[in-house]
C-alpha cells in the first residue's frame, strides 16, 4: 500500500487539532483494524498517546479489554 505523503501530513495535522480541542478524546476501534492486522500498530497508537479506547461490539478482542486504558465495548 502506498500513501500520498502530502495528504498524509494534512490528515495527521488536522487529527492533532481536533484532539486538541476535545474535552474528552476517545480512540474507537472498529473491526476494520482487525481486518487489516492492525490491532498491534493500534495498541501502539493509544499507549503513545495515552489516550483511552472503547471497541465496538465487532472488534472485541483487537485490544485487551483489561488494558487500563480501556473504556470497555461501545
Amino acid at each position: 500500500m502506498v500513501s500520498d505523503a502530502a495528504g498524509l501530513a494534512e490528515c495527521v495535522d488536522e487529527c492533532a487539532v481536533l484532539l486538541n480541542r476535545a474535552a474528552h478524546p476517545l480512540i474507537l476501534i472498529g473491526m476494520e483494524l482487525a481486518r487489516l492486522g492492525l490491532g498491534n500498530d493500534a495498541l501502539r497508537l493509544v499507549e503513545v498517546t495515552e489516550l483511552p479506547f472503547a471497541t465496538m461490539l465487532s472488534s472485541k478482542a483487537v485490544l485487551p479489554e483489561l488494558h487500563p486504558q480501556s473504556e470497555q465495548l461501545y
